[in-house]
């Protein structure tokens, strides 16, 4: 999370909440799909 954090600006909590799809998570869907991008660049698997 530390490395997606990094990439795309936001803290390893708002990454966190991407990656588990928490409900009722304050943040936009740019966020999420920036997140979304840098897991798939970064070779991670959800």
């Amino acid at each position: 999370m530390t490395d997606i954090a990094k990439l795309t600006g936001v803290s390893q909590s708002t990454v966190s909440l991407v990656l588990n799809n928490a409900s009722g998570a304050k943040f936009s869907d740019a966020t999420r799909d920036k997140v979304l991008l840098a897991t798939h660049e970064l070779g991670y698997r959800m």
